[in-house]
């Protein structure tokens, strides 16, 4: 299964925790995240690479915080991957957007003037 987590490089830390949890739950969960070392190899185009990734995931994952509302980039593959991923899984009845929100930024507030406001956001600052 290939996740793709969208974030701000200002929470690498975290995101590298989150990511390394992720992939030792299962063998099979590989995570895909730009700021993750030779992620991007030098001289590779950053767009393309990203949106090969995209088409690949089987789930993405952005991770809300205060920095990712302030990256115009973020905000912008937010929307990419929504409108990637919505053909393939969405029309199916199938989830594939899982976000996640940091502290100080609550589940509440997310997804808020995002055209996905319903979507139940889990919080990575919680030990559950």
């Amino acid at each position: 299964m290939k996740l793709f987590i969208s974030h701000s490089t200002r929470n690498k830390e975290i995101v590298d925790l989150f990511a390394e949890f992720l992939e030792s739950v299962d063998s099979n969960i590989d995570v895909f995240y730009t700021s993750k070392a030779r992620t991007i190899g030098v001289g590779k185009d950053f767009i393309k690479t990203i949106f090969s990734e995209l088409e690949q995931s089987d789930i993405f994952i952005p991770i809300m915080s205060k920095e990712y509302y302030e990256s115009r980039f973020c905000m912008f593959e937010m929307g990419v991957a929504y409108s990637y991923l919505y053909n393939k899984y969405q029309k199916k009845g199938e989830d594939y957007i899982f976000p996640f929100a940091i502290y100080p930024l609550t589940k509440g507030e997310a997804l808020s003037g995002t055209p996905i406001p319903n979507i139940q956001v889990g919080e990575i600052n919680n030990e559950d």
